[in-house]
């Protein structure tokens, strides 16, 4: 639940109804597996560059120094997303890998 707040309510909840898609997906229409992996390899990077940019913003308005330890975790923190948005990738990979023709 740390990492859903952290990551971002909007993004990390769209990667999540994404990967329930992908399960409902690989059910119902296994041809369609690996298009909703890319959606959410794509939903990923979307809310990593938009994270990096609300990071540099908001650096961008502190007047002074930035602390290394500031800096590092406004990157960790935009991490998030797409590293959630590969495990949904890696997932349907998986799932296309191990589909029965």
């Amino acid at each position: 639940m740390k990492y859903f707040l952290e990551g971002g309510p909007l993004f990390m909840g769209l990667l999540s109804l994404t990967l329930i898609g992908l399960l409902w997906t690989a059910l119902k229409m296994p041809n369609k597996v690996q298009t909703v992996g890319r959606l959410a390899l794509g939903l990923g990077v979307l809310g990593f560059l938009i994270g990096i940019f609300e990071m540099f913003k908001a650096l961008e308005q502190l007047q002074g120094s930035i602390s290394q330890n500031m800096l590092a975790g406004g990157l960790k923190i935009s991490l998030i997303t797409p590293i959630y948005g590969l495990i949904i990738f890696c997932i349907a990979q998986a799932i296309q890998l191990f589909r029965r023709p």
